[in-house]
């Protein structure tokens, strides 16, 4: 089984995927600062890594991913890094610009460093919907232009390219996923986000070459159902070089 690197891993989409990646027997090691995730996320997977017997293994890191030895040490050892760590909040980069580009553009350019020296195999981005913008269009496709319309956006558009140019640039594989809101269990009922439902999401990747892997959503933005994520995520660790469009079709 590989040994995958979660940053962002207490955070609400992160503590799912550790818990899907432990399911599948994969070994897993956190990494987060915990000023948005929180320890509650990381005790509940541990809780049902006990109850359950998983076959993976579990460790947390404490630190930052702006901090390059925490990264370098965090590093030591992975095949995958699924990259979740960010500043996700749009209000919040409106009014405080330069700390959402220091996490969202800096701290992403940090650990695509610290996996291109580590030579993991490959990296999953977490990316965002709202590069998109105010483009009308329904439903949304991966080819559909961007148009960021805040600091949050254009920094999460950032990562993209940064990724892109990572494959071309050093060979290390990248992919990126545009969540749309994302909803299920343990969510927090006092999010921004939580009161956004729909049917399903659209990922979007880093790449020239396209394949659809699944079905489009309906003709709205949709939020995505972390199961869907979770398999997405477990495909896609296996794929290089392709955009995916992916909804689950099903109101939540």
């Amino acid at each position: 089984m590989a040994h995958c690197l979660v940053t962002g891993g207490a955070g609400f989409i992160g503590a799912h995927l550790v818990e899907g990646l432990l399911r599948r027997g994969h070994r897993v090691r956190v990494l987060d600062n915990f000023s948005t995730g929180a320890q509650t996320n990381v005790r509940a997977v541990q809780a049902q890594v006990a109850a359950e017997g998983f076959a993976g293994a579990l460790e947390v890191v404490d630190g930052s991913i702006l901090d390059q030895h925490t990264l370098a040490t965090a590093m030591h050892g992975i095949e995958y890094v699924f990259h979740q760590a960010a500043l996700p909040s749009v209000a919040y980069s409106v009014q405080e610009p330069l700390q959402s580009n220091r996490v969202n553009v800096e701290g992403t350019l940090c650990v695509l460093l610290a996996a291109r020296d580590a030579g993991v195999k490959r990296l999953m981005y977490a990316g965002s919907s709202s590069a998109y913008g105010d483009h009308p269009e329904l439903p949304k496709r991966e080819d559909h232009p961007t148009n960021p319309l805040s600091p949050y956006a254009l920094a999460k558009l950032t990562g993209e390219h940064y990724c892109c140019l990572f494959t071309q640039l050093y060979g290390l594989e990248t992919v990126t996923l545009r969540y749309f809101n994302v909803f299920g269990p343990r969510q927090n009922p006092n999010s921004q986000y939580a009161a956004v439902t729909g049917r399903g999401a659209v990922f979007g990747r880093t790449s020239r070459r396209r394949t659809a892997l699944a079905g489009r959503c309906e003709p709205r933005q949709s939020p995505a159902r972390l199961r869907t994520i979770g398999q997405c995520r477990a495909r896609l660790a296996a794929h290089a070089g392709v955009l995916y469009a992916i909804s689950t079709g099903i109101d939540p």
